[in-house]
């Protein structure tokens, strides 16, 4: 065992102390330590995986994902998406389908990836801003039986804050603010 090897499976940290690690050295540090990834200038696609698999926020830590690195992090945790910068719209997708509250993470979702995330999960509409009538008709029966059918207006008002009067008689039609 060499005397950096023993460095980095006590402090994979210290890998960023070692001049051209060898991949071997990197892969000891993000089995240490996962978060070492941040030290790694450009990590191979292993490495990536590697931290990955030990928890999809790892991602976070990597300057330049592959998109086999996105796709296992946001199969593992669709909220990772955040932690993404200008994700392709497969990437997009897998995010909401493992996790409808995934759509909190986009500034301005296309309808496509509204539908996705209230059929995903109905309580996904508390992070879409000005929903379709579609959209709301798709929340609404996807916590059909939760709700028991019985939609009022308190519930579309703690729903979602952007929607400011429901009309009775008719639930489903809203008048946002």
């Amino acid at each position: 065992m060499t005397r950096n090897e023993k460095f980095v499976r006590a402090d994979g940290y210290y890998i960023s102390k070692i001049k051209n690690p060898s991949e071997y050295l990197k892969e000891l540090a993000i089995l240490e330590n996962w978060r070492a990834i941040s030290c790694i200038d450009n990590p191979s696609e292993h490495l990536q995986l590697l931290a990955i698999n030990k928890t999809s926020y790892a991602i976070r830590f990597i300057k330049n994902p592959t998109i086999k690195a996105m796709e296992a992090a946001l199969q593992q945790n669709g909220d990772a998406l955040g932690f993404i910068q200008n994700p392709p719209d497969h990437i997009i997708e897998i995010a909401i389908r493992n996790s409808g509250f995934a759509i909190s993470c986009l500034d301005n979702p296309s309808e496509k990836f509204k539908k996705l995330a209230v059929i995903q999960n109905g309580w996904a509409i508390r992070h879409i801003r000005n929903p379709s009538d579609e959209i709301l008709k798709l929340a609404a029966n996807s916590l059909g039986p939760i709700l028991d059918g019985h939609i009022n207006r308190w519930y579309y008002l703690s729903l979602n804050p952007h929607i400011s009067y429901v009309r009775l008689s008719d639930p489903l039609v809203v008048f946002p603010q």
